[in-house]
């Protein structure tokens, strides 16, 4: 489908012709599937993102500025979607790990509370990072990925995303820094 083809969809299933965004679908949903595939594993889950995908592009669908560049918006929001998706997978995955480690290394309820806390502290700052930032650590961190691939994921040059991973770096380690003084002053004042 063309990008004049896709601005007439688009329009109509902002009219209301819900026919219209399955033709959206039909047209782009291969492609959303490969730009899945290069980030994600196992055929169920691409299922899964790919409709979290067409989804999310729907809900935001009033956002889309040029509906000619359909295409590349809902590809920019199925690298999005598979980032979440093993961002989420991992996390899981990593919750358990330290569970099982923890509980291994016959550490007492007190340190236990304190790393639970310590982890509760680092998620909320790196949520308090722009989307961009947290996906770009979480892409480093949690999932090994390199420069080119982190630049991949968020469509940058692989010299754009060192950058960008720098600055998140930066950003976290700074929140970090601020919420240990914040908890050093309240413990003064306690």
């Amino acid at each position: 489908m063309t990008g004049g083809r896709d601005a007439e969809f688009v329009e109509k299933v902002r009219a209301g012709d819900t026919a219209a965004f399955a033709e959206l679908y039909r047209a782009h949903a291969p492609g959303v599937a490969v730009a899945v595939r290069a980030n994600i594993h196992g055929p169920e889950t691409v299922a899964d993102v790919v409709q979290e995908t067409f989804l999310r592009a729907l809900e935001q669908l009033d956002t889309l500025r040029e509906p000619d560049h359909f295409r590349s918006w809902v590809l920019a929001i199925a690298r999005n979607a598979a980032v979440d998706e093993r961002r989420q997978h991992r996390r899981v995955i990593t919750d358990l790990d330290i569970a099982g480690d923890l509980a291994s290394a016959e550490v007492g309820p007190e340190e236990l509370a304190a790393l639970r806390d310590a982890v509760r502290t680092v998620r909320g700052c790196v949520a308090g990072l722009s989307r961009r930032d947290a996906t770009a650590v979480a892409l480093v961190s949690e999932l090994g990925f390199s420069p080119s691939e982190v630049g991949a994921a968020l469509g940058i040059s692989p010299g754009a995303a060192k950058v960008a991973v720098h600055r998140a770096r930066r950003r976290l380690q700074a929140a970090l820094e601020l919420e240990a003084r914040v908890r050093e002053r309240a413990s003064v004042v306690e």
